[in-house]
């Protein structure tokens, strides 16, 4: 139905003006829109899909920027409006319609776009009653929203705005038919966005009175980097919003959907760093390793404010980073040239670290002779606009990088304007118009433009830096609406790829999420997965959990992100349950004839029992081996979830700390192994055992005439053994341990193994 999803209705997108030659002159193809002009009177399949969910209950709708939301909404209210004049046929038409509708936008400058689609919708769809609408922000008086509540029936306000009201008592959530909130995936812990539904709407719910139908509307409802995360993040969402969460699953539909609504690839360009920059990132690297390690030792000795300060100078560590990428190498040694400076006497501890690392004040200085103005990222994207035709957006992190890089690329002979949020709304809009009316070509902007701003097709989106989140990708990717639009990330360092893929997976992860949970509504036992009998200040999955293992897809995830040491594993698996459940699982471990089994009970309803699928000559060995393969299988269905102190893809250190360990130094850094002795032999044999998921050898203890014990440890399946003998049970385990281990360097399948430990 429509080219945007706020309030241009480009005549491009019907099926019959869509295959104009592009060629034919601008009079020439106005003659042909006026013979041909598109039916915009009746919504798309996929529109109509949306609105039946609508119709139904609550609900939050997530489809893609562009979809044509907005009107699913009109859509909406314009049932609304039928149903309340049924339901009252002995008023007056224009009485029984007069409904009260709150459209509730994030940012004001949003609030005048939605009320000019409402009021284009209201035109084209011909109602019987036509929707009055009023935009009413935070400066409206008093004497206008009550004029405005007795007129009109659709108020466009921001979330801060209403609220203010409801607690004022200027305004009863009960005089509501409908409240719509646009962009609702920001209706997160403390905003005002889910304050109203906490304070007004819930409370009112709870004491049987009216309350106003909800619908939400959003293309990025939550990103988190599990699924088990993305469906809680979602049940809470849609337990705050009193809703369920819906998209397209119509495969026509969906192929519709696609043919509208452009999504290009996202294309990948690595810029790496000139040979002084380089050179200045990795010296910032060692400087906020360092730093790391003094915010550690501080926190062990419980001074706090020194771990603060060190923590705070740590965070400017990485913004210079991101400054010598992102703007120039000069910039960022003049930054941290200036900060330097200011550092206090308290402070110098920092300024020590940066000296250790050639980062003075002199070596500085002496740098910027050879450092580079202009990054070599902005000299790809000057490249990049010089070859394409058409508008751009490109999108920085700051205010600052998007001001002189609005210069820089202006200095390079390119029409450029920037848009930040130091821009007003009426500034912000004026901005707009002009890149509407292509008085220039190319738009800087920070995460402002972004989301729910108008703005004209365009025919390229780059992002200079790498997305926090999936919510940027989805947000930024829907500027570029042009039909051969490419979408572009700069990338320079491998970090900034990793991040790069973590957010498209968690793209991927959300939409996965949202299927699975109208799958479990329609076909399992759960069919309020929501729980929205009562508002939930904490929502877990024990409701749903087994369902969603169940139902979930198994993926090819590769390796667990941790190899198998015992406590890592533990771990891991304890952080996912406590995290999705709430709870610690319950752990049971029975002797059988032929050694040990665990049995693994999560906290759900209905109970999940998990049993090993092997027995195990030790109770260690036995739980380490159900857990890891519980963990496995979680893993495996997007169910794990990582502590927020990654787990290395390495086995923690796992040689005991000691005094005698031998240090070696090698090309200038330290390196430390333990040699293997008696003492160590029965620690580092349990823990090859534990690291390469090998049975524990069978220990025999004899006593001999001298009154000596005498251990015996063999491996049967390998056929190796070997024997200690010593006054004590301890001392002869000792030796027995340390010539095992000897015998096991000898052979070729264990040697590389036990050399590792």
């Amino acid at each position: 139905f429509m080219q945007e999803d706020r309030c241009e209705l480009s005549p491009e997108m019907h099926p019959v003006a869509h295959h104009h030659n592009a060629n034919i002159s601008t009079s020439n193809n106005s003659q042909q829109q006026q013979q041909q002009q598109p039916d915009f009177t009746t919504p798309r399949a996929y529109q109509l899909e949306l609105l039946n969910y609508a119709k139904r209950e609550n609900t939050i709708i997530s489809a893609p920027t562009n979809s044509g939301k907005t009107l699913v909404a009109v859509l909406l209210v314009q049932h609304l409006m039928k149903q309340k004049i049924e339901e009252h046929p002995q008023k007056d038409t224009k009485a029984a319609a007069n409904i009260k509708v709150i459209f509730v936008v994030p940012k004001r400058p949003i609030g005048q776009q939605q009320a000019d689609a409402i009021s284009k919708f209201n035109d084209l769809l011909q109602m019987d009653t036509n929707l009055g609408v009023e935009v009413l922000m935070g400066k409206a008086s008093q004497k206008r929203w009550e004029d405005s509540l007795n007129k009109q029936q659709i108020f466009v306000s921001t979330p801060q705005a209403v609220l203010n009201r409801l607690q004022q008592e200027l305004l009863s959530i009960d005089r509501v038919d409908l409240i719509i909130f646009d962009e609702c995936h920001h209706a997160q812990k403390g905003s005002p966005m889910r304050q109203i539904m906490t304070d007004f709407y819930w409370p009112s719910k709870m004491q049987g009175k009216n309350v106003p139908r909800i619908l939400g509307l959003s293309a990025s409802p939550v990103a988190k980097n599990s699924l088990g995360e993305t469906i809680m993040h979602i049940l809470r969402l849609g337990n705050d919003l009193d809703s369920s969460i819906k998209t397209i699953v119509s495969p026509q539909n969906i192929t519709e959907l696609e043919a509208i609504v452009a999504s290009p690839s996202p294309e990948t360009i690595i810029v790496p760093l000139d040979e002084e920059s380089q050179r200045l990132h990795d010296n910032l690297l060692k400087v906020r390793q360092q730093l790391r390690d003094r915010v550690q030792y501080y926190s062990n000795q419980c001074m706090n404010d020194m771990r603060r300060t060190i923590a705070h100078h740590m965070q400017m560590t990485h913004h210079f980073m991101v400054t010598n990428e992102n703007r120039s190498c000069f910039t960022a040694l003049c930054e941290i040239a200036q900060y330097l400076d200011a550092c206090s006497y308290v402070e110098q501890e920092v300024v020590r670290i940066y000296d250790q690392h050639c980062l003075s004040i002199g070596t500085i200085n002496d740098s910027k002779q050879r450092a580079s103005t202009v990054s070599e990222k902005w000299k790809k994207l000057t490249e990049i606009l010089h070859k394409r035709s058409g508008t751009a957006i490109v999108f920085v992190k700051t205010k600052i990088e998007c001001d002189e890089l609005g210069v820089h690329l202006e200095n390079a002979g390119l029409k450029v304007k920037t848009l930040t949020a130091d821009h007003n709304s009426t500034a912000q809009q004026d901005v707009l118009d002009q890149f509407k009316k292509k008085q220039f070509r190319i738009l800087v902007a920070t995460s402002v433009a972004e989301e729910g701003l108008d703005i004209v097709q365009c025919s390229l989106v780059v992002r200079m830096s790498e997305p926090a989140s999936a919510l940027n990708i989805i947000q930024s990717r829907g500027r570029a609406r042009h039909s051969d639009a490419t979408f572009i990330y700069m990338a320079t360092t491998d970090l900034q790829l990793s991040n790069i893929d973590r957010t498209q997976r968690q793209e991927r992860l959300m939409l996965q999420a949202i299927s699975l949970l109208a799958e479990i509504e329609s076909t399992s036992g759960c069919d309020d997965p929501y729980l929205r009998t009562e508002h939930r200040e904490s929502m877990d999955l024990k409701h749903c959990f087994k369902a969603i293992f169940d139902m979930a897809s198994e993926s090819d995830r590769g390796d667990l992100p941790i190899q198998g040491h015992h406590n890592n594993v533990q771990a891991l698996l304890m952080t996912t349950v406590k995290k999705l459940l709430k709870k610690n699982p319950t752990i049971d471990i029975h002797g059988v004839f032929a050694g040990f089994t665990v049995r693994i009970v999560l906290p759900c309803d209905p109970e999940f029992v998990f049993e090993g699928s092997k027995n195990a000559r030790s109770k260690n060995e036995a739980q380490f081996n159900t857990t890891l393969e519980l963990c496995k299988k979680l893993h495996s269905k997007d169910l794990i979830v990582l502590p927020k102190k990654h787990i290395s893809k390495k086995v923690h250190s796992i040689i005991p700390s000691s005094k005698k360990a031998n240090r070696t130094c090698v090309s200038g850094q330290v390196s430390a192994r333990e040699a293997l002795t008696e003492e160590n032999a029965p620690s580092l044999l349990n823990t090859f055992c534990q690291t390469q998921s090998v049975a524990e050898p069978k220990i025999d203890y004899t006593k001999n005439d001298k009154g000596h014990f005498k251990c015996t440890l063999r491996f049967e399946n390998e056929g190796l053994e070997a024997v200690g003998e010593a006054s004590k049970k301890k001392d002869a385990r000792k030796k027995a341990a340390h010539m095992f281990l000897k015998k096991m360097l000898q052979i070729q399948d264990f040697s590389v193994s036990v050399k590792s430990v």
